[in-house]
Protein backbone atom coordinates (compact mmCIF):
# COMPACT_ATOMS: atom_id res chain seq x y z
CA UNK A 1 0.00 0.00 0.00
CA UNK A 2 2.69 2.38 -0.06
CA UNK A 3 4.69 3.73 -2.46
CA UNK A 4 2.42 5.26 -4.84
CA UNK A 5 2.06 9.48 -4.64
CA UNK A 6 -1.30 8.96 -2.94
CA UNK A 7 0.18 6.93 -0.13
CA UNK A 8 3.94 8.22 0.33
CA UNK A 9 6.36 5.91 2.45
CA UNK A 10 7.36 6.13 6.09
CA UNK A 11 9.86 9.69 5.91
CA UNK A 12 8.75 10.96 2.71
CA UNK A 13 7.85 15.17 3.61
CA UNK A 14 4.24 15.72 4.42
CA UNK A 15 2.07 17.42 2.02
CA UNK A 16 -0.46 20.01 3.07
CA UNK A 17 -3.81 18.67 2.23
CA UNK A 18 -5.82 20.83 -0.65
CA UNK A 19 -8.48 21.76 -0.19
CA UNK A 20 -8.11 22.94 3.52
CA UNK A 21 -7.60 27.00 2.42
CA UNK A 22 -10.65 28.04 5.44
CA UNK A 23 -9.02 25.67 8.20
CA UNK A 24 -5.83 27.10 8.02
CA UNK A 25 -7.54 30.80 7.42
CA UNK A 26 -8.52 30.08 10.65
CA UNK A 27 -5.69 29.05 12.51
CA UNK A 28 -3.58 32.15 10.90
CA UNK A 29 -6.38 34.43 12.43
CA UNK A 30 -6.59 32.45 15.92
CA UNK A 31 -2.64 32.61 16.17
CA UNK A 32 -2.68 36.36 15.18
CA UNK A 33 -5.04 36.93 18.04
CA UNK A 34 -2.41 34.88 20.59
CA UNK A 35 0.48 36.56 19.17
CA UNK A 36 -1.16 40.23 19.63
CA UNK A 37 -2.36 38.59 23.52
CA UNK A 38 -5.90 39.09 22.72
CA UNK A 39 -6.47 35.52 24.66
CA UNK A 40 -9.26 37.45 27.44
CA UNK A 41 -12.47 35.96 25.63
CA UNK A 42 -11.19 32.74 24.20
CA UNK A 43 -8.04 31.10 22.97
CA UNK A 44 -8.77 27.63 22.20
CA UNK A 45 -10.07 26.54 18.59
CA UNK A 46 -11.52 22.99 18.56
CA UNK A 47 -11.20 21.84 14.79
CA UNK A 48 -14.09 18.82 14.95
CA UNK A 49 -14.46 16.27 12.20
CA UNK A 50 -15.47 12.53 11.61
CA UNK A 51 -13.40 9.59 11.22
CA UNK A 52 -10.94 9.72 8.44
CA UNK A 53 -12.00 13.19 6.94
CA UNK A 54 -8.48 14.38 7.55
CA UNK A 55 -8.17 15.87 10.77
CA UNK A 56 -4.62 14.54 11.32
CA UNK A 57 -3.35 15.62 8.01
CA UNK A 58 -4.82 19.49 8.64
CA UNK A 59 -3.09 18.88 12.36
CA UNK A 60 0.28 18.02 10.72
CA UNK A 61 0.11 20.90 8.30
CA UNK A 62 -0.89 23.19 11.18
CA UNK A 63 2.64 23.12 11.58
CA UNK A 64 3.56 25.00 9.10
CA UNK A 65 1.07 27.55 8.44
CA UNK A 66 1.52 28.45 12.69
CA UNK A 67 5.39 28.48 11.75
CA UNK A 68 5.38 30.66 9.53
CA UNK A 69 3.71 33.58 12.28
CA UNK A 70 6.65 33.67 14.30
CA UNK A 71 5.31 31.91 16.79
CA UNK A 72 6.54 28.67 19.16
CA UNK A 73 4.64 25.60 18.36
CA UNK A 74 4.57 22.02 19.99
CA UNK A 75 2.77 19.67 18.71
CA UNK A 76 0.90 16.94 20.79
CA UNK A 77 -0.21 13.53 19.47
CA UNK A 78 -0.91 10.70 21.95
CA UNK A 79 -1.12 6.98 21.23
CA UNK A 80 -2.81 6.18 24.83
CA UNK A 81 0.35 4.64 26.07
CA UNK A 82 1.19 7.49 28.33
CA UNK A 83 -1.11 10.04 30.17
CA UNK A 84 -1.88 12.82 28.28
CA UNK A 85 -0.59 15.16 31.11
CA UNK A 86 3.23 13.27 30.42
CA UNK A 87 2.64 13.65 27.08
CA UNK A 88 1.82 17.55 27.17
CA UNK A 89 4.48 18.33 29.29
CA UNK A 90 7.24 16.46 27.19
CA UNK A 91 5.63 18.47 23.66
CA UNK A 92 5.73 21.58 25.27
CA UNK A 93 10.07 20.52 26.86
CA UNK A 94 12.40 20.62 24.65
CA UNK A 95 14.98 19.09 26.74
CA UNK A 96 13.07 16.26 27.28
CA UNK A 97 11.86 15.94 23.65
CA UNK A 98 15.40 15.48 22.24
CA UNK A 99 16.37 12.80 24.54
CA UNK A 100 14.80 10.83 21.76
CA UNK A 101 17.23 12.47 19.64
CA UNK A 102 19.33 9.25 18.20
CA UNK A 103 16.45 7.50 17.21
CA UNK A 104 15.60 9.51 14.41
CA UNK A 105 18.26 11.57 13.51
CA UNK A 106 17.08 11.23 9.47
CA UNK A 107 13.59 12.17 10.28
CA UNK A 108 15.27 15.62 12.02
CA UNK A 109 17.80 16.29 9.12
CA UNK A 110 14.66 15.81 6.86
CA UNK A 111 12.32 18.28 9.55
CA UNK A 112 15.21 20.62 9.49
CA UNK A 113 15.32 21.54 6.34
CA UNK A 114 11.83 22.22 5.79
CA UNK A 115 10.97 24.00 9.08
CA UNK A 116 13.25 26.92 9.89
CA UNK A 117 11.65 29.00 13.31
CA UNK A 118 10.90 26.03 15.89
CA UNK A 119 12.91 23.37 17.25
CA UNK A 120 12.61 20.00 15.91
CA UNK A 121 12.31 16.81 17.74
CA UNK A 122 10.96 13.24 17.76
CA UNK A 123 7.49 12.58 19.23
CA UNK A 124 5.74 9.58 20.50
CA UNK A 125 4.41 9.18 17.34
CA UNK A 126 6.82 10.26 14.42
CA UNK A 127 8.24 13.78 13.97
CA UNK A 128 6.95 16.34 15.96
CA UNK A 129 8.66 20.14 16.80
CA UNK A 130 8.51 21.11 20.18
CA UNK A 131 8.36 25.16 21.91
CA UNK A 132 11.29 24.07 23.68
CA UNK A 133 10.25 26.32 26.35
CA UNK A 134 12.54 25.50 29.14
CA UNK A 135 10.07 24.87 31.73
CA UNK A 136 10.75 24.49 35.26
CA UNK A 137 10.17 21.22 36.74
CA UNK A 138 6.40 19.87 37.98
CA UNK A 139 3.95 17.12 37.88
CA UNK A 140 3.61 16.09 34.53
CA UNK A 141 0.04 14.87 35.05
CA UNK A 142 -1.15 18.58 36.31
CA UNK A 143 -2.17 19.73 32.42
CA UNK A 144 -3.12 22.68 34.22
CA UNK A 145 0.25 24.23 35.73
CA UNK A 146 1.72 23.16 32.92
CA UNK A 147 0.16 25.24 30.90
CA UNK A 148 0.17 28.08 33.18
CA UNK A 149 3.78 27.80 33.23
CA UNK A 150 3.95 27.24 29.52
CA UNK A 151 1.99 30.66 29.32
CA UNK A 152 4.27 32.40 31.55
CA UNK A 153 7.33 31.73 29.69
CA UNK A 154 5.58 32.72 26.67
CA UNK A 155 4.99 36.35 28.25
CA UNK A 156 8.55 36.37 29.49
CA UNK A 157 9.68 35.86 26.84
CA UNK A 158 7.47 37.97 24.28
CA UNK A 159 7.13 34.50 22.51
CA UNK A 160 4.35 33.65 21.58
CA UNK A 161 2.86 30.11 21.47
CA UNK A 162 0.76 27.60 20.30
CA UNK A 163 -0.27 24.08 21.33
CA UNK A 164 -1.21 21.95 18.18
CA UNK A 165 -3.34 18.58 20.07
CA UNK A 166 -4.35 15.93 17.44
CA UNK A 167 -7.03 13.28 18.82
CA UNK A 168 -8.49 14.89 21.69
CA UNK A 169 -11.31 12.60 21.73
CA UNK A 170 -8.73 10.12 23.50
CA UNK A 171 -8.23 12.46 26.27
CA UNK A 172 -10.09 11.61 29.65
CA UNK A 173 -12.93 14.03 30.77
CA UNK A 174 -10.74 14.81 33.57
CA UNK A 175 -7.89 15.70 31.51
CA UNK A 176 -9.93 17.75 29.24
CA UNK A 177 -11.21 19.97 32.28
CA UNK A 178 -8.01 20.54 32.96
CA UNK A 179 -6.52 21.77 29.94
CA UNK A 180 -9.79 23.93 29.96
CA UNK A 181 -8.73 25.42 33.41
CA UNK A 182 -5.36 25.70 32.21
CA UNK A 183 -6.57 27.77 29.37
CA UNK A 184 -8.69 30.00 32.09
CA UNK A 185 -6.26 30.81 33.98
CA UNK A 186 -4.09 31.61 30.87
CA UNK A 187 -6.26 33.92 29.60
CA UNK A 188 -7.08 35.68 32.99
CA UNK A 189 -3.22 36.03 33.11
CA UNK A 190 -3.38 37.65 29.61
CA UNK A 191 -0.18 34.81 28.82
CA UNK A 192 0.35 34.72 24.86
CA UNK A 193 -0.55 31.25 23.92
CA UNK A 194 -3.41 28.80 22.78
CA UNK A 195 -4.64 25.37 21.65
CA UNK A 196 -5.20 24.13 18.55
CA UNK A 197 -7.10 21.09 19.08
CA UNK A 198 -8.28 18.47 16.62
CA UNK A 199 -11.28 15.79 17.81
CA UNK A 200 -14.27 13.85 16.62
CA UNK A 201 -17.59 14.61 17.24
CA UNK A 202 -17.39 12.64 20.74
CA UNK A 203 -14.74 14.60 21.35
CA UNK A 204 -16.17 17.95 20.72
CA UNK A 205 -19.00 16.87 23.48
CA UNK A 206 -16.46 16.02 25.74
CA UNK A 207 -15.02 19.89 25.54
CA UNK A 208 -18.57 20.94 25.53
CA UNK A 209 -19.17 19.55 29.13
CA UNK A 210 -16.04 20.64 30.44
CA UNK A 211 -15.43 24.31 29.23
CA UNK A 212 -17.74 26.14 31.38
CA UNK A 213 -16.04 29.78 30.45
CA UNK A 214 -16.25 29.12 26.61
CA UNK A 215 -12.23 29.16 25.73
CA UNK A 216 -12.88 26.90 22.46
CA UNK A 217 -14.45 27.72 19.11
CA UNK A 218 -15.42 25.07 17.65
CA UNK A 219 -15.22 24.80 13.52
CA UNK A 220 -16.54 21.32 11.72
CA UNK A 221 -14.44 19.68 9.45
CA UNK A 222 -16.67 18.72 6.54
CA UNK A 223 -16.19 16.62 3.21
CA UNK A 224 -14.40 18.18 0.24
CA UNK A 225 -16.07 19.45 -2.32
CA UNK A 226 -16.24 17.81 -5.74
CA UNK A 227 -13.45 20.52 -7.44
CA UNK A 228 -11.25 20.10 -4.57
CA UNK A 229 -11.29 16.09 -4.75
CA UNK A 230 -10.60 16.42 -8.53
CA UNK A 231 -7.78 19.25 -7.41
CA UNK A 232 -6.49 16.67 -5.08
CA UNK A 233 -6.15 13.99 -7.62
CA UNK A 234 -4.90 15.78 -10.27
CA UNK A 235 -1.94 17.86 -8.36
CA UNK A 236 -0.91 14.48 -6.58
CA UNK A 237 -0.45 12.41 -9.67
CA UNK A 238 1.32 15.59 -11.77
CA UNK A 239 4.29 15.64 -9.41
CA UNK A 240 4.91 12.06 -11.33
CA UNK A 241 4.02 13.18 -14.97
CA UNK A 242 0.60 11.53 -14.98
CA UNK A 243 -2.93 12.63 -15.83
CA UNK A 244 -6.44 11.36 -15.26
CA UNK A 245 -9.05 10.70 -18.11
CA UNK A 246 -12.02 12.66 -18.19
CA UNK A 247 -14.20 9.55 -16.81
CA UNK A 248 -11.72 8.40 -14.47
CA UNK A 249 -11.45 11.53 -12.62
CA UNK A 250 -15.37 12.09 -12.45
CA UNK A 251 -15.88 8.60 -11.33
CA UNK A 252 -12.99 8.36 -8.30
CA UNK A 253 -14.89 12.21 -7.31
CA UNK A 254 -17.58 11.05 -6.90
CA UNK A 255 -16.97 7.43 -5.39
CA UNK A 256 -14.84 9.74 -2.73
CA UNK A 257 -18.17 11.82 -1.84
CA UNK A 258 -15.22 14.18 -0.72
CA UNK A 259 -14.08 11.72 1.90
CA UNK A 260 -10.40 11.99 1.79
CA UNK A 261 -9.36 8.46 3.15
CA UNK A 262 -11.83 7.31 0.24
CA UNK A 263 -9.78 9.01 -2.26
CA UNK A 264 -6.51 8.33 -1.25
CA UNK A 265 -7.32 3.98 -1.70
CA UNK A 266 -9.20 4.69 -4.77
CA UNK A 267 -6.63 6.77 -6.40
CA UNK A 268 -3.82 4.58 -4.97
CA UNK A 269 -5.64 1.43 -6.33
CA UNK A 270 -6.33 2.97 -9.10
CA UNK A 271 -2.44 3.57 -10.01
CA UNK A 272 -1.58 0.46 -9.40
CA UNK A 273 -3.55 -0.73 -11.90
CA UNK A 274 -3.21 1.79 -14.30
CA UNK A 275 -1.09 0.90 -17.64
CA UNK A 276 2.18 2.05 -18.20
CA UNK A 277 2.23 5.67 -19.47
CA UNK A 278 1.46 8.92 -18.79
CA UNK A 279 -2.56 8.78 -17.97
CA UNK A 280 -4.82 6.64 -15.57
CA UNK A 281 -8.17 5.32 -17.71
CA UNK A 282 -11.28 4.61 -16.75
CA UNK A 283 -11.10 1.25 -16.23
CA UNK A 284 -8.20 1.38 -13.59
CA UNK A 285 -10.50 3.93 -11.60
CA UNK A 286 -13.27 1.51 -11.55
CA UNK A 287 -10.67 -1.58 -10.66
CA UNK A 288 -9.41 1.28 -7.56
CA UNK A 289 -13.25 1.81 -6.87
CA UNK A 290 -13.75 -2.08 -6.49
CA UNK A 291 -10.12 -2.53 -4.25
CA UNK A 292 -11.23 0.39 -2.08
CA UNK A 293 -14.88 -0.81 -1.43
CA UNK A 294 -13.46 -3.79 -0.36
CA UNK A 295 -10.52 -2.65 1.72
CA UNK A 296 -13.37 -0.16 3.54
CA UNK A 297 -16.09 -3.01 3.70
CA UNK A 298 -13.12 -5.51 5.38
CA UNK A 299 -11.41 -3.17 7.45
CA UNK A 300 -13.47 -0.52 8.81
CA UNK A 301 -17.51 -1.12 8.39
CA UNK A 302 -17.07 -5.28 9.48
CA UNK A 303 -15.06 -4.38 12.71
CA UNK A 304 -17.34 -0.99 13.33
CA UNK A 305 -20.15 -3.33 13.02
CA UNK A 306 -19.25 -6.27 15.49
CA UNK A 307 -18.32 -2.94 18.21
CA UNK A 308 -22.08 -2.16 18.25
CA UNK A 309 -24.52 -3.61 20.87
CA UNK A 310 -28.09 -5.16 19.31
CA UNK A 311 -29.84 -1.39 19.96
CA UNK A 312 -27.18 0.14 17.88
CA UNK A 313 -27.24 -2.41 15.18
CA UNK A 314 -30.80 -1.74 15.18
CA UNK A 315 -30.88 1.96 14.99
CA UNK A 316 -28.26 1.85 12.40
CA UNK A 317 -30.12 -0.43 10.62
CA UNK A 318 -33.26 1.85 10.27
CA UNK A 319 -31.45 4.91 9.46
CA UNK A 320 -29.93 3.10 6.29
CA UNK A 321 -33.14 1.78 5.38
CA UNK A 322 -34.61 5.41 5.46
CA UNK A 323 -31.39 7.22 3.75
CA UNK A 324 -28.85 8.05 6.44
CA UNK A 325 -26.17 9.57 4.33
CA UNK A 326 -28.72 12.81 4.77
CA UNK A 327 -29.62 13.95 8.05
CA UNK A 328 -32.75 11.92 9.28
CA UNK A 329 -35.48 13.38 12.32
CA UNK A 330 -34.46 10.64 15.22
CA UNK A 331 -38.12 10.82 16.28
CA UNK A 332 -39.49 9.63 12.92
CA UNK A 333 -36.75 6.71 12.90
CA UNK A 334 -37.82 5.73 16.30
CA UNK A 335 -41.21 4.37 15.33
CA UNK A 336 -39.53 2.27 12.79
CA UNK A 337 -36.65 0.90 15.21
CA UNK A 338 -38.09 -2.87 16.68
CA UNK A 339 -39.80 -2.39 19.80
CA UNK A 340 -37.69 -4.01 22.47
CA UNK A 341 -35.17 -1.23 21.36
CA UNK A 342 -36.88 1.55 21.38
CA UNK A 343 -36.64 2.71 25.56
CA UNK A 344 -32.56 2.53 24.73
CA UNK A 345 -32.23 4.79 21.44
CA UNK A 346 -31.10 7.42 23.10
CA UNK A 347 -28.56 5.72 24.70
CA UNK A 348 -27.76 4.19 21.52
CA UNK A 349 -27.09 7.58 19.54
CA UNK A 350 -24.97 8.92 22.43
CA UNK A 351 -22.53 5.72 21.77
CA UNK A 352 -23.18 5.86 18.03
CA UNK A 353 -21.64 9.18 17.96
CA UNK A 354 -18.75 7.97 20.90
CA UNK A 355 -18.04 5.44 18.36
CA UNK A 356 -17.90 7.72 15.11
CA UNK A 357 -20.37 5.87 13.49
CA UNK A 358 -23.26 9.28 13.41
CA UNK A 359 -23.37 12.47 14.33
CA UNK A 360 -25.91 14.55 15.68
CA UNK A 361 -27.69 17.88 13.49
CA UNK A 362 -29.56 20.56 15.07
CA UNK A 363 -33.56 19.31 15.20
CA UNK A 364 -32.85 16.20 16.67
CA UNK A 365 -31.61 14.66 13.45
CA UNK A 366 -28.92 12.41 12.91
CA UNK A 367 -26.93 11.06 9.90
CA UNK A 368 -23.51 8.89 8.75
CA UNK A 369 -20.43 10.17 9.29
CA UNK A 370 -18.74 7.33 6.67
CA UNK A 371 -20.83 8.10 3.18
CA UNK A 372 -20.30 4.08 2.61
CA UNK A 373 -21.73 3.08 6.15
CA UNK A 374 -25.67 3.11 4.73
CA UNK A 375 -24.53 0.78 1.53
CA UNK A 376 -22.45 -1.81 3.56
CA UNK A 377 -25.33 -2.40 6.30
CA UNK A 378 -28.02 -2.38 3.06
CA UNK A 379 -26.02 -4.92 1.81
CA UNK A 380 -24.87 -7.08 4.70
CA UNK A 381 -26.83 -6.45 7.65
CA UNK A 382 -30.17 -5.58 5.60
CA UNK A 383 -32.87 -4.65 7.71
CA UNK A 384 -35.95 -6.88 8.60
CA UNK A 385 -38.95 -5.80 6.04
CA UNK A 386 -36.79 -4.97 2.97
CA UNK A 387 -36.42 -6.72 -0.28
CA UNK A 388 -32.95 -7.14 0.20
CA UNK A 389 -33.46 -9.01 3.86
CA UNK A 390 -36.19 -11.08 1.89
CA UNK A 391 -34.20 -12.07 -0.53
CA UNK A 392 -30.91 -12.67 0.67
CA UNK A 393 -31.24 -13.25 4.78
CA UNK A 394 -32.28 -15.46 6.79
CA UNK A 395 -33.37 -14.97 10.94
CA UNK A 396 -30.17 -14.44 12.12
CA UNK A 397 -29.80 -11.21 9.94
CA UNK A 398 -32.71 -9.46 11.36
CA UNK A 399 -32.36 -6.36 13.28
CA UNK A 400 -30.68 -6.40 16.37
CA UNK A 401 -30.48 -10.42 16.65
CA UNK A 402 -27.19 -11.67 17.94
CA UNK A 403 -26.54 -13.22 14.57
CA UNK A 404 -26.07 -9.78 13.16
CA UNK A 405 -22.09 -9.55 14.17
CA UNK A 406 -21.60 -12.65 12.60
CA UNK A 407 -19.05 -12.01 9.53
CA UNK A 408 -20.52 -11.23 6.04
CA UNK A 409 -20.73 -12.81 2.99
CA UNK A 410 -17.52 -13.84 1.21
CA UNK A 411 -16.64 -11.33 -1.95
CA UNK A 412 -14.74 -11.29 -5.03
CA UNK A 413 -11.42 -9.29 -4.06
CA UNK A 414 -9.99 -7.41 -7.00
CA UNK A 415 -6.70 -8.71 -8.01
CA UNK A 416 -4.23 -6.09 -7.87
CA UNK A 417 -2.25 -5.39 -10.86
CA UNK A 418 1.32 -3.50 -10.93
CA UNK A 419 1.87 0.07 -12.92
CA UNK A 420 4.60 -1.92 -15.18
CA UNK A 421 2.09 -4.66 -16.75
CA UNK A 422 -0.39 -2.67 -19.30
CA UNK A 423 -3.51 -5.30 -17.74
CA UNK A 424 -5.81 -2.90 -18.01
CA UNK A 425 -6.79 -0.95 -20.98
CA UNK A 426 -9.26 0.99 -22.44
Amino acid sequence: MLGSPFTPRPGDPPAAPSGRVVEFDLMRGFSSRIAATQVQSSNGLLIVGSKAIGKTAVARAALGVLSDQSLRVAVVEWDGRQKAGAVLRQAMDGESMRSFGAVARTQLGRLKSVFKRPSVSVGLKGPSVSSDLGLPRAPEADIARNFVQAGEHARRTATPAVIVIDDLQKWSPREVRELCQGLVDCARAGHPIGVVAFASPAGEERVARADEHGMFAAHRLGPLTPRQSAHVLEQTAAQRGVRFDPAALESLVKFSQGHPRRLQLAAHEAWEAAPAGDRINAAAAEHGIAAATAHLERGEHTRTWRQLTAPEQALTQTLAARGGTEPRSLLSLQEHVPRPHREQIEQAVAELVRKDVIQEFPGGRIAFNDPGTEAWVLRNRPPAGTAGHMLESGPTWQIGSPGTAATPRSETQPSITNRSHPAIER
